[in-house]
């Protein structure tokens, strides 16, 4: 690939370029005249610039014990960074024209906040070993910007790089590498005192519904909705500035694509939601996976379905194991689509309780239309949401609406409904009305705290013992 971007823009010239372990890092200076850089990868390669990802430096070891180093001019000295030639840079500008471009460096004004705290966090986190200092350092850099993140957002970027590139242990001046194969120091000490570790309250939800920082499944029989909610969901994260990676295990690009252009046109026109059909199972892909991720900026995932992601029989114990720590090495938070086994048994996904202990947080979807009811199921350090009717408004084959209303309320509002004539009825005789046979059976108990809730504002409770409306 690189010999062949050679022969069509011609050679580079020579420039700082580093040795890696398996190949090499060559740096090239934009020339600010040409505008900004063009985001996300140029001629295949993935491609950093200021203000956007990482790159490996010189001196660093890698695990096989290969010592990153810069190649060296005829003076025995690295070469300085080269100007990239007008030619290269004339056809990153045209190979990229359609693409939304922001510039890196300085902070964003909205869309981008996280991204940018996390980098900075990165930079600080391999100079700056005392938490508190490094929490002080990130949140003068959030002070920056235009609108500021929330605390709680500040410590939550900054406990995804530390989750994920943790304080280097060994010194500096101290022998990095071990020979590959060596087992680890089995007299080494890694435990933490509990009392050092925060005890502030987690983060919010994300859109209120998704587990910030683990793994959310939504599961429920075929045809029940998963996919157009998902889309609701993945609208309401790029609105509150996050970037989406759509993984298609069952191939439906375009139904993906129409889905959210007809529900939300301004979400589907920007670039903050790919779509990728990996390579192999997830437990096989990870490495294909975080590179889109780092190459985009994307941080958020949606697996479309855990059934085909996991490449094995879901029921068994191991798949889900092998599962959660695929998306662990991966590195960011998911929501995967799953199914339910039995119809009548929603309880877990795919009715284990491997799939279901293994999540942060379930959401069950059951039911049909005309009433299909979304559950909160699981939902540690979180207080339950409960249950909420789903709506889901289709036109001419396009999704038009995806929203979700508390259980209760519609409850009461085909309870309202059934007392519309003005006249008085009893609970059984407002029950009987309710349990139609085309909604799900209301309990008596239910219906009798709906009611309860609703005295004065919405229904009256006569001196009879039967309720009108108010």
């Amino acid at each position: 690939l690189w010999d062949r971007l050679i022969a069509r823009l011609g050679q580079p010239g020579p420039t700082l370029t580093t040795l890696t372990a398996h190949g090499r890092h060559v740096w090239l200076r934009w020339p600010e005249a040409a505008g900004p850089m063009p985001r996300g990868k140029l001629w295949g390669f993935v491609t950093r610039r200021r203000g956007d990802g990482y790159v490996i430096g010189p001196g660093s070891v890698h695990p096989s014990g290969f010592t990153y180093d810069a190649e060296r001019g005829p003076d025995g000295q690295p070469r300085p960074i080269a100007l990239m030639p007008e030619a290269w840079v004339g056809d990153a500008l045209r190979a990229t024209s359609s693409t939304t471009i922001r510039i890196g460096g300085g902070p964003p004004a909205v869309g981008g906040r996280h991204d940018w705290l996390r980098d900075k966090a990165r930079h600080y986190a391999g100079v700056v070993r005392d938490p508190e200092a490094l929490e002080a350092a990130i949140m003068v850099e959030n002070a920056r910007l235009p609108v500021p993140k929330s605390a709680a957002a500040v410590r939550q970027a900054i406990g995804e790089v530390l989750g994920k590139f943790g304080p280097d242990p060994t010194p500096p001046g101290a022998n990095r590498a071990q020979p590959a194969g060596d087992p680890p120091d089995e007299a080494a000490d890694r435990s933490v005192a509990l009392s050092s570790i925060s005890t502030e309250p987690p983060p919010p939800m994300l859109v209120d519904r998704l587990e910030p920082s683990g793994h959310t499944i939504l599961y429920g029989t075929g045809g029940v909705g998963k996919g157009a909610l998902a889309c609701r969901w993945i609208a309401d994260l790029v609105l509150d500035n996050h970037r989406v990676l759509i993984l298609d295990y069952e191939g439906h690009p375009e139904e993906w694509s129409r889905r959210i252009a007809s529900l939300a046109p301004d979400v589907h026109r920007g670039d903050a939601i790919r779509h990728l059909v990996p390579a192999g199972p997830l437990t096989a892909a990870t490495g294909e996976i975080a590179r889109a991720c780092d190459a985009h900026g994307l941080d958020y995932i949606v697996i479309d379905s855990a059934v085909m992601a996991c490449g094995t029989d879901p029921l068994k114990p191991e798949a889900a194991a092998a599962y959660a720590a695929a998306l662990l090495e991966i590195g960011r938070p998911a929501l995967s689509l799953a199914h339910v086994t039995k119809v009548d048994d929603p309880r877990y996904p795919f009715g284990s309780v491997f799939w279901h202990n293994l999540a942060r947080m379930t959401w069950s979807l059951t039911g049909s239309d005309p009433e299909v009811l979304l559950k909160h199921r699981k939902h540690n350090n979180y207080p339950s949401l409960g249950t909420f009717a789903l709506a889901i408004t289709w036109q001419d084959g396009c999704l038009r609406e995806v929203w979700e209303r508390g259980y209760n309320m519609t409850i009461l509002r085909r309870a309202l409904d059934a007392l519309e004539d003005g006249g008085t009825m009893t609970l059984p005789e407002i029950l009987a009305v309710l349990n139609d046979d085309e909604h799900k059976p209301v309990s008596r108990e239910t219906l009798a705290k709906t009611l309860r809730r609703a005295l004065v504002s919405d229904v009256r409770l006569e001196a009879s013992g039967g309720y009108s409306r108010a």
